[in-house]
């Protein structure tokens, strides 16, 4: 046995000492029957036995007397002389307090006297007992004691011969089962297992059937001796004689890749291990090993290699062959100083596309971009996809004006919309630019420059391209910080909402309130959701911060109800980051079952591209709100890629005319068609339509004049704060001035 864990329980290193002996459940072994019937001479009782003691029972390797295999652990009085380790004698059990009520005493075999000694194992455990038994209230003699116990001292003798002999039939079938294993594994590898002699021909002594298959020649062929060595091409031929030559100098083993020509001519790639055998003066006897066959690991080397320097989606370099390349121009700029440039090219809205069209769609784009860019770039350019929507453009040998060149023709080049699987996309990029030496010394600081322009340009209005400069860096290290303080800001209680009235057209009466987001920050005041928003997108805050919005907005308009009266809908923005998330739905109705709220009495704003999309989740969502009750109206409508057919199959109710086309309502004609056609669309659809961005008389009177249901903007009131609207509900006021009203 191995070494006994310190923190064992005694009775576990028994059990685990006795189960090694492999001796429980054993067929009758003559010599344990010979040492009963001892036991029971001895003694001169009417029965004898040998046990041993498991878990919860006492199992009986040989009985004289009764026809018992084993009893309980519980009632057996063996279970008493283990703990006891010593000899353990009970005189008449009808009157012993422990034993009385024994069903062995009350029942078959009627057990009175009872004697017993431990047999104990090397370690000192006592795994089971000799025992006798009568009929009849006795004693035992010291002799008689003597005798159990040197009884006892033989069966342990007997265990222990029985262990060791189990242990060596054991060892002989595995040494029998090794050496069948290692036959068939020989005869089945697929390979060649060798021996040969140490001479300049490599002589075959033995070659395993593999042979065959590796080489053309039989086995039996080979070992007829059969010239190794020349096999292998010329070429690679006193290579291979110095290698091993080497190792055996060293007495090391070899591994070594070299060709052949097999028995048909064929070319083959070799892979080969071996090593020499001494004798016990240490003279090389011969060299055995294996070769295996690795001509298509060959042949796919160039494929792996392929595959570990290029994104498995586009075919595109990825970020590790990029950086071999930045490597190699960067060090070969002190023998040939020329500049280099360093595009990073992101895609506008691409997580929208995602989002709505699904991810193969988003697949697909990703993979015609990456056609479309390389149209852009010379042959020695290096075109990289560092994840997602992100590319990275290489160009040596190119001043920053000539990069410059590269990304308007990349611009421009965005200009046409993609079709992918029957839809219309149009995506256009955003692209960073660095240049080295000027904006940093190693490839990680020109990426993250280029990424820090990239931002920049986004940040311009996306589809244009930045220079990186040294304080794009500062403004970058500005965005982080509104995300690591937004992250804070729903525990903080910064968030807050104001509340923006809608007005009927018809009668000038409040007919609903937009709840708009805003974050009053500790330190910078009261942020716009603009310098936010794209932030919480991009990193998956919107999640906690959107059930918070809603959460904030039925509360707010069960008190209005409870406390004034008001009986208005509430609408608040839902962005696709959220209709994916899928335990929105439930959350939208418990928040209304919270407040008491009516499912009519909240309305959810969406961008009109959501309806584009064809993912599960998305439609889901349409027929779960459909079901509920709650309103849905499509934001600024008339800005997105909405088709009358989306119009009609999903549940819609409402929809909002965004504010660039109110802006210019007797300014721009076009603007003036748009939202009469907008109108006209809805009421078609049996859809109410409210105008967003009133701010003017012209633009109010405009929109009664064409049927627009519903206004919004700062010519009816500015976003305020939930007090303000109490006031104004119990004020009475109205909220247009009297040249305005109906």
């Amino acid at each position: 046995m191995g070494e006994m864990n310190l923190q064992q329980n005694p009775e576990d290193a028994r059990i685990e000492d006795l189960y090694t002996h492999e001796i429980l459940d054993t067929l009758p072994d003559p010599a344990f029957d010979a040492l009963t019937r001892l036991a029971k001479l001895a003694c001169r009782t009417s029965i004898a036995f040998i046990g041993f003691i498991d878990r919860d029972r006492q199992w009986f390797k040989s009985a004289i007397g009764f026809e018992f295999t084993e009893t309980q652990r519980s009632q057996a009085f063996c279970h008493h002389t283990i703990e006891q380790r010593d000899a353990f004698i009970v005189e008449d059990a009808k009157t012993h307090p422990l034993f009385r009520n024994n069903p062995l005493v009350t029942g078959n075999p009627n057990i009175v006297f009872y004697a017993g000694v431990p047999i104990l194992s090397p370690q000192g455990n006592a795994l089971g007992t000799v025992a006798v038994v009568d009929h009849q209230p006795r004693a035992l003699s010291a002799e008689e004691i003597d005798a159990l116990k040197s009884i006892a001292d033989e069966v342990a003798l007997h265990l222990s011969y029985h262990k060791s002999r189990i242990q060596t039939q054991r060892e002989a079938a595995q040494h029998s089962e090794s050496e069948r294993k290692f036959r068939v594994l020989l005869e089945n590898l697929p390979g060649m297992a060798y021996r040969c002699l140490n001479d300049e021909y490599w002589t075959i002594e033995f070659a395993s059937k593999g042979a065959l298959k590796l080489t053309g020649y039989t086995p039996e062929e080979m070992i007829n001796g059969f010239h190794f060595a020349e096999l292998i091409v010329p070429e690679d031929r006193e290579m291979v004689i110095q290698t091993v030559d080497d190792a055996v100098l060293r007495n090391e083993p070899f591994t070594i890749v070299y060709r052949i020509r097999d028995r048909a001519e064929k070319l083959r790639w070799i892979w080969e291990q071996g090593c020499a055998i001494r004798d016990a003066q240490g003279q090389v006897l011969a060299l055995e090993g294996f070769l295996s066959d690795i001509s298509e690991h060959k042949q796919n080397e160039q494929l792996i290699e392929f595959i570990a320097y290029h994104d498995a989606l586009t075919g595109l370099p990825n970020r590790g062959l990029l950086n071999d390349r930045l490597t190699m121009l960067i060090s070969s700029f002190t023998r040939k100083p020329e500049q280099f440039a360093l595009l990073f090219i992101d895609l506008d809205h691409f997580k929208y596309i995602n989002d709505t069209l699904g991810h193969v769609v988003g697949d697909r784009l990703l993979q015609a971009v990456a056609d479309r860019l390389k149209n852009c770039l010379r042959v020695t350019d290096t075109l990289c996809r560092l994840g997602g929507d992100e590319f990275i453009a290489l160009l040596p040998d190119t001043p920053p004006q000539d990069a410059e060149c590269v990304a308007n023709k990349i611009i421009n080049a965005f200009e046409d919309a993609f079709t992918i699987d029957d839809k219309t996309i149009v995506t256009q990029t955003s692209i960073g630019i660095s240049s080295f030496p000027k904006d940093g010394k190693d490839g990680n600081e020109l990426i993250r420059c280029a990424d820090i322009a990239m931002y920049k340009a986004k940040e311009s209005g996306r589809k244009n391209y930045q220079f990186f400069t040294s304080e794009l860096s500062e403004k970058l290290s500005n965005i982080s910080n509104t995300y690591s303080d937004l992250r804070k800001a729903i525990g903080n209680q910064e968030l807050i909402l104001h509340y923006q009235p809608q007005i009927d057209l018809g009668t000038d009466l409040i007919c609903g309130i937009e709840a708009l987001l805003r974050w009053k920050h500790p330190t910078k005041g009261l942020i716009s959701p603009a310098n936010f928003i794209p932030i919480a997108e991009e990193n998956g805050q919107i999640i906690p911060i959107g059930k918070w919005v809603i959460d904030a907005a039925c509360k707010q308009l069960a008190a209005w109800r409870d406390g004034i009266g008001l009986q208005v809908p509430i609408s608040v923005n839902v962005s696709t980051k959220q209709i994916n998330d899928i335990g929105l739905v439930h959350y939208i109705q418990e928040k209304l079952e919270t407040y008491r709220l009516k499912p009519e009495d909240l309305e959810l704003e969406i961008t009109e591209g959501v309806m584009l999309s064809d993912s599960p989740i998305v439609t889901s969502f349409f027929e779960a709100m459909e079901s509920l009750g709650v309103r849905i109206a499509i934001d600024d409508f008339g800005t997105g890629y909405s088709s009358l057919s989306y119009l009609k199959k999903l549940p819609v109710g409402k929809l909002k005319i965004d504010q660039s086309f109110v802006r210019d309502i007797g300014l721009d004609d076009n603007d003036d068609a748009v939202v009469k056609s907008i109108i006209g669309l809805a009421h078609q659809f049996k859809m109410k339509v409210i105008a967003e961005g009133v701010e003017t008389s012209a633009q109010l009177a405009f929109l009664r004049a064409h049927g627009c249901d519903e206004g919004q903007g700062y010519l009816i009131s500015k976003p305020i704060a939930a007090e303000d609207i109490t006031n104004l509900v119990t004020s009475g006021k109205t909220l247009l001035p009297a040249s305005n009203k109906n």
